[in-house]
């Protein structure tokens, strides 16, 4: 029906753990960057606008004008997506992971690990398996990397 290979032939392939969790902490890392601007204000200075309210279409003032719009939306975008994902990790892994990658409350590791009573071990283990299912939900499993 599929030919050679079957479309669900990913789900009997080994996640190699390591690779899969690195990918997601590329991600989990720029999460408070991604959503500082997402929530960023755009404002345009009445010198970009004509007598008619319009944003001028010339010069660089409207380049810079549609260039922050541009990053908005797609930090807007990818914010989405991670807050999608980061809902589909189970409670346990998704506080670990939000107090570990919000930049806003920086907080060593081991501040952490004895702040939610865990063991360094512990922290560890739990934030690695919290990183695979957020790369599991994160796009469909984009971030998945399986051993060969």
């Amino acid at each position: 029906m599929f030919g050679s290979s079957n479309v669900f032939d990913f789900l009997n392939r080994e996640i190699d753990e390591a690779a899969t969790a690195q990918k997601a902490k590329g991600v989990l890392k720029n999460y408070t960057r991604i959503r500082s601007m997402a929530n960023e204000k755009i404002s345009v200075g009445t010198s970009n606008l004509s007598k008619t309210g319009y944003i001028k279409r010339k010069g660089s003032n409207s380049d810079a004008v549609g260039n922050s719009v541009a990053r908005k939306v797609t930090a807007e975008q990818e914010s989405k997506e991670i807050e999608r994902a980061l809902e589909m990790v189970s409670n346990e892994y998704k506080r670990l992971l939000k107090i570990k990658y919000d930049k806003r409350g920086f907080a060593p590791n081991i501040e952490i690990y004895m702040a939610l009573g865990l063991s360094e071990s512990m922290f560890y283990k739990r934030l690695r398996k919290g990183e695979i299912q957020f790369a599991e939900a994160y796009k469909g499993g984009m971030l998945l990397v399986f051993k060969e």
